[in-house]
């Protein structure tokens, strides 16, 4: 906190992300702690005009998507705007969950491309990863019509892969190993199939 609380005070941002509130504090549980950690944050937004934001991590409950400990219950009391953050099958959704000025509920979903950047979509999650997921698989289908069969060895779909997406071979038994592990592709005794 004295570090923050330095850093704003030598630069004079217009908005700061404290990633780790619950860092700021021993105990996530410990309510005189929790109230003036969210106290302080809240006076030096004030004194310094900057906003202040923060990452929490929420309940790992099924049904329970809360801010964790009482640090999060005074910080839902406290703050102006609560989002959540969501991956799904590579696929990232920010959902606005609480507002003190605006109506909340939007919902804005992106994935990474190839290339690194991010490229949003205004599609539901769901339909954003079906995509994902097909756009990933399509060069495994590509492989096996290439074969015009539905098994194939190893060393038969690596070079078919490589074959339709012009990698090299050891990148496209890179790409076979990941399938493996996302589920694209099954191996049973020594044959490969999609599922």
């Amino acid at each position: 906190m004295p570090f923050i609380l330095g850093a704003i005070d030598y630069y004079r941002p217009t908005m700061i992300v404290v990633d780790g509130i619950a860092d700021l504090i021993s105990s996530i549980n410990d309510e005189q702690e929790s109230v003036r950690c969210v106290r302080m944050l809240m006076q030096m937004a004030t004194k310094y005009n900057c906003s202040i934001g923060g990452i929490i991590h929420t309940n790992k409950a099924k049904d329970d998507d809360n801010a964790r400990g009482h640090v999060g219950t005074c910080l839902y009391m406290k703050v102006v705007d609560m989002f959540g953050v969501e991956k799904k099958d590579g696929v990232f959704t920010l959902t606005h969950m609480m507002s003190r000025n605006k109506e909340n509920g939007e919902k804005i979903s992106w994935t990474i491309g190839e290339d690194g950047v991010l490229v949003r979509s205004d599609k539901s999650a769901d339909v954003l990863a079906s995509e994902v997921r097909e756009q990933k698989i399509k060069p495994w289908r590509m492989a096996f019509a290439d074969l015009g069969k539905d098994h194939a060895t190893h060393g038969e779909l690596t070079e078919a892969y490589k074959r339709v997406t012009g990698l090299k071979l050891s990148s496209a038994k890179s790409h076979l190993n990941k399938a493996q592990e996302i589920g694209f592709v099954v191996k049973k005794d020594t044959l490969y199939s999609l599922i």
